[in-house]
């Protein structure tokens, strides 16, 4: 009786042992290293153990020798990636395809190697063009060719193809770039489970395909299934180790990262652990009203609604930042309102949301990026909050309906004076609503900022003041109302492009000691007539007057020493120039060759004034 007593008692505690073993193994994290065939590394993991490694790097490349018949092509890794239980190094395996093609039939074949005794050894083949491409019907791919398995469906192999299916047989490892690109017919394609593949683009304006199932597909490379007009669900199998599906959109195998909405939902509602998106992954959806962004969410991504025609946002996320590009051409936004823990809103985030009229920045949004708002034509406000420290290049162009800039008490790094937006201490005039009738300037204004007036269409005249000393580049382009133009003598730099396509410009005054005209400084000026060119000039840089239709004669100083390239081309009107120096003199200017006068315009040597 004892005996078994401590028997039963060896085996609980061996148990308990084991149990306390496996719960100790759960514990424990491993590291993933992809590798390329160079030994870079293209990314890195770490696992749990017992899980899956997920690769969410590039491409990984091996590049033939120079001049050989053959090239590589990533088709899967050396490891499997399910079920890790330790540190592993991953490296990428190749199909080697001969660039000779074989032309038999409904298809275009080319040769798949490998190295055997220092020997090239066929062990398959790739359907490289499919050759039928009015077919209408259904294609059924062969499981080989010449006694070996079809490997690859090549790069476009059916693109623009007319058939509305194409089956494929389960020797299939890898579907190249655009494979099934354009097909508009094409509603179904099954996708074998020895495929690993999905190559750039390879689904992409396959506008027929309702439903596609990815099995058990491990890579998945950039711009699959946008534009795919029909699709509505992207499954995946659960054996698969890289990617998981939940309510018919496509997300990384633990759902954290959410990768793409087929874009003719009504609705998405994300799983509960998602953390991130992929670029585009809710772009072009044209069918959806509303989406809210749960808290779960860590981040956006670029281009994340590219296109999209929702009309409202909802972001209950705790974010910092708006990428590049977030909510471009999201032309039927109406209603978005940021959380107070944004602080960056980066490059074109908003860029043509042309139906927000309303949008205050959130108290805590320290930068705007370039283009971040520019062709928000329904905006008719604009809030700076007391936060606000950068606007990026062309931030507020083509606002057609801005009417006002708002500005927050304490702002420390902008002021407004007259609905216009300056720098704290007014001396740079920043940016000037795009639908103001008329221009009073704050007192000591000094600098007119880039793109300052730019497409203020409603302003008939500008009375610049005295105080003012630089003028920026492309500060008045296309202001087409003004005809008359006078820039005090206090201004002593005017940079490229200032004056640029002032279409109703007939007359402006220079600074009497300004010593350079900028590049394209009066380009597309086509009614300009009248100019006083200064006495000190010196230089005239490329395309200064090109364009100017109706300029028919200047004055140029004999102080000048270099014009531009095609300074005055199409300036078709221009008959006269009074040089004030020799003709010896003229024929020195550099660049006097190439500046695009023509036999026509007669030069006037020794003028007086």
């Amino acid at each position: 009786m004892i005996k078994k007593i401590k028997y039963l008692f060896l085996i609980i505690t061996l148990g308990l042992c084991g149990a306390c073993t496996k719960a100790q193994d759960s514990n424990k994290t491993y590291t993933v290293e992809f590798k390329n065939q160079d030994n870079s590394i293209l990314y890195q993991i770490d696992v749990k153990h017992g899980n899956s490694a997920q690769y969410n790097g590039s491409k990984p490349i091996k590049e033939a020798p120079e001049g050989s018949r053959y090239f590589y092509d990533f088709s899967g890794w050396d490891k499997k990636l399910n079920n890790v239980k330790k540190n592993l190094v991953v490296y990428p395996k190749f199909h080697m395809i001969d660039k000779t093609e074989i032309n038999d039939g409904d298809y275009t074949y080319r040769r798949l190697y490998k190295v055997e005794d220092d020997k090239l050894v066929t062990i398959g083949y790739e359907i490289y063009k499919y050759n039928n491409l009015e077919n209408q019907g259904v294609v059924r791919v062969d499981k080989t060719y010449k006694g070996l398995p079809i490997l690859r469906v090549g790069e476009a192999c059916f693109m623009e193809c007319l058939t509305e299916k194409v089956v494929l047989p389960d020797t299939i490892e890898v579907i190249d770039s655009y494979a099934f690109n354009s097909t508009d017919y094409l509603m179904s394609v099954n996708i074998p489970d020895s495929t690993y593949v999905l190559g750039h683009a390879a689904f992409y304006l396959t506008n027929g395909i309702q439903n596609i199932n990815l099995n058990n597909i491990g890579f998945i490379d950039s711009d699959n299934f946008h534009l795919c007009g029909s699709l509505k669900s992207i499954e995946v199998s659960k054996s698969n180790h890289q990617y998981s599906s939940y309510e018919n959109c496509l997300y990384s195998k633990d759902y954290k990262t959410f990768i793409k909405a087929p874009e003719t939902l009504t609705k998405v509602n994300f799983h509960k652990t998602t953390q991130q998106f992929e670029k585009e992954a809710l772009s072009r959806m044209k069918d959806i009203e509303s989406i809210t962004i749960p808290s779960s969410i860590l981040n956006l991504n670029e281009y994340l609604f590219f296109e999209s025609k929702v009309k409202q946002i909802i972001i209950e996320a705790s974010i910092e930042s708006i990428p590049n590009n977030t909510f471009e051409k999201c032309i039927n936004l109406t209603d978005i309102e940021l959380p107070n823990t944004v602080k960056e809103i980066k490059n074109k985030a908003f860029y043509r949301c042309e139906s927000l009229k309303e949008f205050k920045l959130s108290d805590n949004v320290e930068s705007i990026g370039d283009f971040s708002f520019a062709y928000c034509f329904d905006l008719e406000s604009f809030y700076i909050p007391q936060s606000l420290k950068e606007i990026g290049y062309g931030a507020l162009d083509e606002q057609e309906s801005l009417l006002k800039f708002e500005i927050a008490d304490n702002q420390n790094y902008f002021s407004v004076y007259q609905d216009c937006l300056y720098s704290k201490d007014y001396k740079t005039l920043i940016r000037v609503p795009q639908n103001k009738q008329e221009i009073v300037f704050a007192e000591n204004v000094e600098i007119i900022g880039s793109g300052a007036f730019y497409n203020c269409k409603k302003i008939e005249q500008i009375i610049l003041p005295n105080t003012l000393k630089v003028i920026e580049s492309f500060a008045f382009y296309f202001v087409n109302q003004v005809y008359e133009l006078y820039v005090p003598d206090s201004v002593h730099i005017i940079e490229e492009a200032a004056f640029q396509a002032m279409e109703h410009l007939v007359e402006i005054h220079l600074p009497t000691n300004l010593e350079s005209i900028a590049a394209n400084l009066f380009t597309n000026c086509s009614i300009l007539q009248n100019i006083n060119i200064p006495m000190n000039l010196k230089t005239i840089g490329s395309y200064a007057f090109s364009e100017c239709l109706t300029l028919s004669s200047l004055t140029l100083p004999a102080t000048l020493i270099s014009i531009g390239k095609d300074c005055f081309i199409s300036c078709n009107s221009l008959d006269t120039i009074n040089y004030m120096g020799s003709e010896s003199e003229w024929k020195k200017i550099n660049g006097i060759a190439y500046c695009g006068l023509t036999d026509q315009t007669t030069i006037n040597y020794d003028f007086i004034i």
